[in-house]
C-alpha cells in the first residue's frame, strides 16, 4: 500500500481519474491524492476532487489567491512548491509530504512526470506493466520522457527484479541500483 498516489495535471485533464481504490467499503483507506499542477489548471469539477479523502495540489507561487481559495473551499490543500512560470520543485514537494507523514508514493503519471521524478532521484522502486500490444511511431508518447539516456552503460538498471503475469499483462518489479 502507498500513502499517496501522484498524477500530473495532464492526466487529470485527459483521463479525469478518480484515483481511489475500488472495492473497499472503507473510503478512509484510500491514499492521499496528489496532483502536480504548476499553473493550477485542474478543473474544479474533476472527479478526483469529488471523491472522499484528502487531495493535495502541488503548484507554484504566484497563483491568484482567488483561484487557490476555490480549491481550499472544497477541502483541497494547496502547496506552492516552486516559482511561477516554472515547474513544481519535486524535492521541496517530497519534503512537504514527509512533514505530513506521507513517505511512500505511487506515481500514476505520464512520461514527462515519470522522467522528472527519476531525474530528481526520488524513485526507489519501479513497477512496469507491459501489455502484449505493439504501438508506437515517431511521435508516440513514451512511458519515460525527459532528456533520455543515450548510452546503455548510463541506463537506470533495476536489481532484485521479479516478473509475473497479471491477466494478459506482464509486471516487472525491481529496485533502482544506487
Amino acid at each position: 500500500t502507498y500513502d499517496a498516489v501522484v498524477v500530473g495535471v495532464r492526466t487529470v485533464l485527459v483521463d479525469n481519474p478518480r484515483l481511489t481504490v475500488r472495492g473497499l467499503r472503507d473510503a478512509s483507506r484510500n491514499p492521499v491524492r496528489v496532483i502536480i499542477d504548476s499553473y493550477l489548471r485542474t478543473p474544479l469539477d474533476a472527479k478526483v476532487l469529488s471523491e472522499p479523502g484528502k487531495v493535495i495540489i502541488a503548484t507554484t507561487k504566484g497563483i491568484p489567491l482567488q483561484r487557490i481559495e476555490e480549491f481550499e473551499d472544497r477541502g483541497v490543500e494547496i502547496l506552492a512548491v516552486g516559482e511561477y512560470s516554472n515547474r513544481v520543485d519535486l524535492l521541496v514537494l517530497a519534503q512537504e509530504l514527509i512533514k505530513r507523514d506521507i513517505t511512500s508514493l505511487l506515481l500514476e503519471c505520464g512520461g514527462s512526470l515519470s522522467a522528472s521524478f527519476l531525474e530528481s532521484g526520488l524513485v526507489d522502486k519501479v513497477l512496469c506493466f507491459i501489455a502484449p500490444k505493439i504501438i508506437g511511431g515517431e511521435g508516440a508518447i513514451t512511458p519515460v520522457e525527459g532528456r533520455g539516456i543515450r548510452l546503455m552503460r548510463d541506463c537506470l538498471a533495476l536489481q532484485n527484479t521479479s516478473v509475473c503475469k497479471i491477466g494478459q499483462d506482464v509486471l516487472i518489479e525491481g529496485y533502482l541500483k544506487g
